[in-house]
């Protein structure tokens, strides 16, 4: 029913519509991950099929843009857009980069040194890969996070609910905690080959192809999380100098893990030295970006693996809740 009434609106013409009443003067900014025609219960990716039909889209309504292009247009012509990928993936490099490409798409692409150092995986990957696991064996999970029990029968067995459950719990939870959890995990159910990452090699070539990279971190930690001032001087000033040393161009955007956010840590930011900070929202931004000491915070757009029309809908509807960017100063 959904899916028939999203086919619908679009194709009456609402997402134009919506368009329209948001101007010209707005920027939203896409949220990407995976793009792969693997299947996974917990996080399907967004089949490659889909990423075109999508790029196709925002070609033709958008100007697709950098992040550091964004002064460069002080006018524009149409609402302006930015492809932001986090974690660094192979299958961007086999699926992703060839759509961008042939589409002569720009792109920001935020990267995890710790994965481009090879041999790590993020611990988002982790708890998917043992949930996935867990599932195809039956295994009757019951996980102790903190003081709280999680047990797969009170959420009547249904394991989405228990999987999203379990995970928000693990993104306010110190890492020590979450490896604790990860490792017991892995422990009951095994720990399957993650998926592979991109090397040193993949992330120097993006630049020639108009790829904006930025640091996802060091670890891919949820920084929000963090207090120790060497543990977030890791996170967030060495990240982005060790990807500016090893890839030779400026780091100027810091997409935060899992787009956690929080007020303490405007002054490892803006001792990092980025000019943008990335989280999630769901909503639009507004132009101009609001003048500040600190980097804009700008909010993005998850994109999931759906029609195109739901998804075009869906983005449109969530652009229209733009507002001006708040700067981490004034959080």
């Amino acid at each position: 029913m959904i899916k028939a009434l999203a086919t619908f609106l679009s194709m009456a013409g609402v997402p134009a519509v919506l368009r329209h009443l948001r101007g010209p003067q707005s920027l939203t900014i896409l949220s990407l991950h995976r793009v792969s025609a693997e299947e996974d219960y917990f996080w399907q990716p967004l089949h490659p099929d889909r990423f075109e039909a999508l790029c196709l889209y925002v070609k033709r309504h958008y100007e697709v843009v950098n992040l550091r292009d964004l002064n460069l247009l002080a006018a524009p012509q149409r609402p302006q857009l930015v492809l932001s990928f986090d974690d660094g993936y192979q299958d961007f490099m086999e699926f992703a980069l060839p759509v961008l490409v042939r589409h002569n798409l720009p792109a920001n692409h935020n990267l995890v040194v710790a994965c481009l150092n090879g041999d790590y995986t993020i611990w988002t990957q982790r708890l998917n890969a043992a949930f996935n696991q867990a599932r195809q064996q039956q295994v009757h999970l019951q996980l102790t996070i903190g003081e709280a029990r999680y047990d797969l029968q009170r959420y009547n067995n249904q394991w989405m609910p228990f999987y999203l459950a379990v995970f928000k719990a693990l993104l306010q939870r110190p890492r020590l905690m979450r490896e604790e959890v990860l490792t017991e995990l892995e422990t009951l159910v095994g720990r399957p080959p993650a998926p592979r990452m991109m090397t040193w090699a993949d992330a120097r070539s993006l630049a020639n192809h108009n790829i904006e990279v930025g640091s996802h971190t060091y670890y891919h930690d949820v920084v929000s999380t963090i207090h120790d001032p060497a543990q977030l001087h890791q996170e967030l000033v060495d990240s982005r100098r060790v990807l500016a040393e090893r890839l030779q161009q400026p780091i100027d955007v810091l997409g935060l893990p899992n787009g956690q956010n929080s007020p303490h840590l405007q002054a490892s930011i803006r001792e990092a030295g980025y000019t943008c900070v990335l989280e999630v929202g769901d909503r639009g931004n507004a132009l101009p970006l609001a003048s500040a000491t600190a980097p804009p915070c700008l909010h993005r757009i998850n994109i999931v693996d759906e029609l195109p029309s739901l998804a075009q809908l869906r983005l449109e509807v969530l652009a229209m809740k733009k507002n001006l960017p708040q700067s981490l100063s004034h959080k």
